[in-house]
């Protein structure tokens, strides 16, 4: 079974239908849900999202909170622990976002990150996918 961790900005491409990659990650949800994949959320990156939507996505309070409980509902979240927190000080991604993101990828051993961020993750030894890339991704990883 696949393990695949979505960035923030992913998570808020799916929650946002007035997003240009909204149809692109729902379907790379809808794919890895029912090819029975463990798709993954940092937890902390539920803040983040929540203040995207909020802020840059006019969703209302009730709106935002709504989309951060359907990523809840899909999504299984990965802690911010210690550990992570300590991995991400030290790491070389030069945003502290990404590196907490990295690190939660990294040391929960996921096959991929889902992510549209074009300066991040370039070091780390996950690769980094869009939702476009991840039919292949997956069929490739299930051939091995």
């Amino acid at each position: 079974m696949a393990t695949i961790l979505f960035d923030v900005n992913a998570l808020v491409y799916w929650c946002f239908v007035g997003s240009n990659k909204h149809e692109e990650v729902s379907c790379a949800v809808r794919n890895l849900v029912m090819g029975d994949a463990d798709i993954l959320a940092c937890a902390s990156s539920l803040n983040e999202a929540y203040y995207t939507l909020a802020h840059h996505c006019d969703f209302s309070e009730k709106e935002a909170r709504q989309a951060i409980a359907n990523i809840v509902d899909v999504f299984s979240l990965a802690p911010t622990d210690a550990r992570i927190v300590r991995a991400a000080l030290v790491s070389d991604e030069p945003d502290y976002e990404d590196a907490i993101v990295r690190a939660c990828a990294e040391l929960n051993q996921v096959d991929a990150l889902v992510s549209y961020d074009k300066k991040a993750f370039g070091g780390s030894p996950v690769p980094k996918i869009t939702a476009h890339e991840v039919c292949d991704f997956i069929s490739k990883i299930t051939r091995r």
